[in-house]
C-alpha cells in the first residue's frame, strides 16, 4: 500500500530490514468482529443486545471495513450492544477466545502484516543458519515465488532448491504423474490438476 510504502521510505536504510509497517484501518476492536459468536458464549443475554453485534459483520465486507462515522466505530457498536463492555479487559479476553488464526482468516490486512512478520523469521533463521544445502518446500509455485521475492535478503552461499512436491512424492501423500508426463517434463501440470 501507498502509505505503508511511504512510511518504509521515510525509515534510515540501516534499519529499515526490521520495520514491518501495519496501520489497524479504524480500530482494534473491528478485530473481535471476526467470530461474533465468542460475544455469546461471553456475555449473558441480558448483558448484552446480541443482534446488534450480528448485524455489523452482515453490514461490512470483513471486519476490518467496520466503520461508517465516529458513532458507528467498531467499539462504540459494541458499547451500543453491551452497555457494561470495558476496552482494556474484554477486549483482550474477546481477542483471545476468538483466537489468532481466526482473526488472521477474516481480516486480510492484519493477516498480511503477519505474513511479513512471518517472512522475515524465516529469513533471519536461514541467513543465521547459513546453511551449506537449502531447499525450499512450500507448495508448486509458491517456494519459487518466495525464493525469488526474498532472494535478495538471503545472506547465504550455498546450492538452493525448492522443491515443493518432492517431499509428497517420498512420502507417499501425493501420486507422482504418469511416466509420459515426466519424461516430457509436465509433471508441474499434474501437480496444478
Amino acid at each position: 500500500m501507498f502509505l505503508f510504502d511511504c512510511m518504509s521510505k521515510d525509515i534510515s536504510d540501516d534499519i529499515r530490514y526490521r520495520f514491518i509497517p501495519y496501520i489497524q484501518l479504524h480500530e482494534f476492536e473491528g478485530l473481535l468482529f471476526s467470530d461474533v459468536s465468542v460475544f455469546k458464549k461471553s456475555f449473558c443475554e441480558t448483558e448484552m443486545d446480541f443482534d446488534k453485534i450480528k448485524v455489523t459483520t452482515e453490514e461490512a465486507e470483513n471486519p476490518e471495513m467496520i466503520n461508517d462515522g465516529p458513532e458507528t466505530a467498531p467499539s462504540k457498536r459494541i458499547f451500543k450492544a453491551v452497555p457494561g463492555y470495558d476496552k482494556v479487559v474484554y477486549g483482550s479476553c474477546l481477542a483471545m477466545e476468538i483466537g489468532f488464526d481466526n482473526i488472521r482468516k477474516k481480516c486480510p490486512m492484519f493477516n498480511r502484516w503477519i505474513e511479513l512478520i512471518l517472512e522475515k523469521v524465516v529469513i533471519n533463521a536461514i541467513n543465521r543458519a547459513d546453511p551449506d544445502l537449502l531447499w525450499i518446500g512450500m507448495t508448486a509455485l509458491k517456494q519459487e515465488k518466495w525464493t525469488y521475492t526474498h532472494w535478495n535478503e538471503l545472506n547465504i552461499h550455498c546450492h538452493v532448491g525448492t522443491i515443493g512436491v518432492v517431499f509428497d512424492f517420498f512420502a507417499g501423500t501425493y501420486k507422482r504423474a504418469p511416466l509420459w508426463w515426466q519424461e516430457h517434463c509436465l509433471t508441474i501440470l499434474s501437480v496444478l490438476s
